[in-house]
């Protein structure tokens, strides 16, 4: 039987992840248009994005107590700062102005988010792999995250949330900063670079 709350967070936050896809250079990954100045741009805001909401989630003991103190597993900033150095893009300042999760529920409604975003990962790496300017430079690393373990950790967060979310108000508060989630994600994707370095 699926999980009520991965149910509820796939269906409620559906117009909000349309939103932020937005942005996102879907049509150019799809049809092999994507530039590498663009690839950049995009390992920028998830750059952003990680940034932001990991060293808030990985600093969080009793959630990391939820995942068997293996949460530093799933963090990946460091990824995303070595495809940044296979394109000789400099590691930007941060960039501050976006929701803060300050408890378990909300942690793990980011996390629907930065975990979600290596099912879609997966999938652009497919596409990417044969455009050749992207390719050559085997900037991949945060798209191939957790490789053929891709499954079984998508896996497991569901159960850890299912387990977590015992009441509705602990499934309306992870919902609701999921939403918040992805309007942060919405908001930096729909900037351009100098207006998020200016």
């Amino acid at each position: 039987m699926p999980s009520l709350i991965m149910s509820r967070l796939k269906e409620e936050t559906a117009q909000a992840h349309k939103d932020t896809e937005k942005y996102s250079y879907g049509a150019e990954i799809m049809s092999g248009a994507l530039t590498l100045e663009q690839y950049g741009e995009i390992l920028l805001k998830n750059y952003w994005l990680h940034r932001h909401f990991e060293p808030i989630i990985s600093a969080n003991s009793d959630l990391n107590a939820l995942f068997d103190s293996r949460l530093n597993e799933r963090m990946k900033l460091n990824a995303i700062i070595e495809d940044l150095k296979k394109l000789a893009i400099q590691i930007p300042t941060d960039w501050d102005g976006l929701v803060k999760p300050d408890n378990i529920a909300q942690c793990l409604g980011a996390m629907y988010v930065l975990e979600g975003s290596a099912l879609g990962g997966a999938m652009i790496h497919r596409v990417l792999s044969k455009n050749v300017d992207i390719a050559e430079k085997n900037a991949f690393g945060f798209y191939t995250f957790y490789g053929q373990n891709l499954g079984p950790m998508w896996k497991e967060f569901g159960e850890i949330v299912t387990k977590f979310a015992l009441n509705e108000v602990l499934e309306e508060e992870i919902v609701q900063f999921a939403n918040e989630t992805f309007k942060s994600a919405e908001l930096i994707f729909s900037k351009s670079i100098d207006q998020i370095t200016s």
